[in-house]
């Protein structure tokens, strides 16, 4: 992938200022690791598939993750090795990520948290159909970055009370953007916060920028020093995002100013028609009954 030339850091500053490094979580140990690993000559399949299994949890999410109908793999995947040899090991990596960052940040009993992991691994197996049936970009970078792009979200919800109301009543406003309205009210927003935590994992930089300028859509897409590549990641996002929320009414809201504002922006951006786009719909109506979703 062609990298960006665009340095986030001066944009995460006030990020910082209200999230600290020890507000931020650590990227898990299992993941240093694997990069450690990677970094030897000597580093086999077998070195890291053993790593991977010696978390079960992070091992089943990742058999999980690789054995949805988005993939599309042709055969069942019965074992992290076996992962690892269809889809490589810096893929694997990415998952091993995407599985890790939901592990660190979960609580079943916070309903909004709860809520928040649906709709996002619904957007991020989105955006891995996407990837894979309409554009070059790796579905499984496409998962990754679709599954971190809110990772803000439960840091400000945890950081500032009535968050969540908040924010709901920022994505229900047409003259202005979510972000625009955090920034008024806690002095960053959770494009930021995500980034800051995107930085601190050292996850690819077009991952990052898309998670900062995923509520900046049209600035961003129109931005000289954003590769193409960055920016069809962003739009695979934005339009993963929209088709999740199609299926789920009691967030029907959200779509209704943004998305009017940027379809023609995304769907130019991925060279997507609107016959295309029903049937990218209805194929992933068929796919979560396949996966069991309502």
């Amino acid at each position: 992938m062609v990298q960006s030339f665009m340095d986030i850091t001066p944009q995460l500053t006030n990020a910082k200022r209200y999230f600290p490094k020890t507000d931020i979580p650590p990227r898990p140990r299992i993941i240093t690791e694997i990069l450690q690993l990677l970094e030897q000559d000597s580093a086999s399949f077998g070195k890291i598939a053993c790593l991977v299994r010696s978390d079960p949890a992070l091992a089943g999410s990742v058999l999980l993750i690789v054995n949805s109908a988005y993939f599309g793999l042709s055969q069942k995947v019965v074992t992290v090795a076996q992962a690892i040899g269809l889809l490589g090991v810096q893929n694997i990596k990415n998952l091993v990520m995407a599985s890790a960052m939901r592990n660190a940040m979960t609580d079943s009993a916070d309903p909004f948290l709860t809520e928040f992991w649906v709709t996002s691994s619904e957007i991020a197996h989105f955006a891995a159909f996407i990837a894979r049936e309409h554009t070059t970009i790796p579905y499984e970078e496409a998962f990754t970055a679709a599954l971190f792009h809110n990772a803000g979200l439960p840091l400000m919800h945890k950081r500032f009370a009535r968050f969540e109301q908040k924010y709901v009543a920022g994505l229900k406003l047409t003259a202005r953007s979510v972000v625009e309205l955090e920034d008024v009210q806690f002095g960053t927003n959770h494009c930021e916060v995500g980034a800051l935590l995107a930085s601190k994992w050292q996850l690819p930089e077009q991952i990052r920028i898309a998670i900062l300028c995923h509520h900046r859509v049209p600035h961003y897409l129109a931005h000289p020093h954003i590769d193409p590549d960055t920016k069809r990641l962003l739009s695979i996002i934005k339009l993963a995002e929209y088709l999740c929320y199609q299926f789920h009414p009691n967030f029907d809201y959200i779509n209704l100013g943004e998305w009017s504002a940027i379809s023609n922006l995304v769907l130019d951006q991925l060279s997507i028609s609107t016959d295309m786009l029903r049937n990218i719909t209805a194929t992933l109506k068929q796919l979560r009954e396949c996966n069991g979703a309502s």
